[in-house]
């Protein structure tokens, strides 16, 4: 066993067998819902979000993939770098991108406000994803 999966054993409950965990693992991706896939030339997890993105657009199912040369896992944690400045500002175009391609009712029924009549308008979503990334991100 790999250092990394050790590592993930011992601080995440986590099936190693199981799809639900690595959806690679699945036969059939075709039901997978949109996706936003970020890798980093540097990161542990790069191969597998390549692959992901590979499979997903084989098995019709509409995704984006942004990678970045030279950098490690989690550098858009670093706010010195003006890549990770870029890198926020895709991913509120990658979550435009999923939810734009969601189907109409399931993304009625995800943005439904409880208080009210109304779904929540798509830039209310990513205004308070920008806020969230600026609150615990930094």
């Amino acid at each position: 066993m790999s250092q990394l999966t050790l590592c993930l054993k011992a601080h995440y409950d986590v099936d190693f067998e199981s799809p639900r965990h690595f959806p690679l693992l699945a036969d059939d991706l075709s039901n997978f819902p949109p996706s936003y896939i970020v890798t980093a030339e540097k990161d542990c997890f790069r191969d597998d979000g390549k692959l992901l993105g590979h499979r997903l657009r084989e098995s019709g199912v509409k995704s984006r993939l942004d990678h970045y040369q030279r950098l490690p896992h989690c550098f858009h944690m670093f706010p010195a770098l003006d890549v990770a400045h870029e890198m926020m500002a895709r991913v509120v175009e990658g979550v435009r991108f999923v939810l734009e391609n969601q189907h109409e009712q399931r993304l009625t029924n995800v943005l439904q406000p409880k208080d009210s009549t109304g779904p929540w308008s798509l830039s209310c979503l990513l205004h308070c994803l920008v806020e969230i990334r600026i609150l615990y991100i930094g």
